[in-house]
Order: structure tokens, then sequence, then C-alpha cells
């Protein structure tokens, strides 16, 4: 009985992937997530006065984490981060774990501030003071 002969096996080669950069999918997930926390915000403004901010806070949180369980989207996905990012931010607010999150200046050192349009103030290491006799 004769041997059987046996092809060598086809090399496949695999295609190179020629990217520039990969900063569309990281764009997208922070666009996303933020406008899943601006949804919490609003969110929170919807429901009823009566609610416990407690609670209120915590429908964001629950929703952030429902979401993804019922819609397998990864857009969704990323929607339902910034709304949980939110909701657990305003919910530990509400039990006062943290605070100072937000709704803070932040002192500018040699800088002028120039968001206060009506009374401008000069800003020198980081003390704020007024001097009437400055103009811009």
């Amino acid at each position: 009985m004769a041997k059987k002969k046996h092809h060598a096996k086809k090399t496949t080669h695999r295609r190179r992937s020629h990217k520039v950069s990969g900063i569309g999918g990281e764009l997208s997930t922070l666009l996303f997530a933020a406008g899943g926390a601006i949804a919490a915000n609003y969110i929170v403004k919807a429901l009823p006065a009566s609610i416990d901010s407690k609670i209120s806070n915590a429908v964001p949180l629950a929703m952030g984490i429902a979401l993804p369980m019922f819609v397998k989207n990864p857009m969704v996905k990323q929607i339902s981060l910034g709304l949980g990012i939110q909701g657990t931010l305003g919910t530990l607010k509400a039990f006062n774990v943290i605070s100072g999150v937000g709704g803070y200046e932040l002192p500018m050192i040699g800088a002028t501030d120039f968001l206060r349009l009506q009374t401008p103030t000069p800003v020198v290491a980081g003390v704020k003071k007024k001097m009437e006799t400055y103009t811009y």
C-alpha cells in the first residue's frame, strides 16, 4: 500500500490594523457617560419634592445598575455608567458620607476672576481682594 501524500499547510497572515489613534472609542464613552450624568440630574429634579433627598438621589444609581441588565447595548452601558456615578455621588452627599464635592471655587494664583463681570476682583496668591482702582 502506498503512502498518502500530505500537502504543506498554507500559512495565514494577520492583517495589521492601521488606525491612527484610538481616541474615538474613549471620546464616545466620555460623551455618553456625561450624558448619563446630565440625565441623572434631570431625573432627580423631575421627582416630586415630597420624596426624601436620600431616596431621590438613589434613583439614578438604581437605574444605572438596572438599565444594562435589560438593554444589551454598549451605548446604553456607557449612559448607565454616568447615571450610576452621578447617583452614587448624590447618594453619598445626601448621607453626609462625603462633602465638598462641587459647588466650591478653586483658588487661582496670579490671575483675574473674569467670571464675575459685575464686580471684577483680582486674585493674587490665592487671596481675593477687591480693588476699586483696578481697571481692565
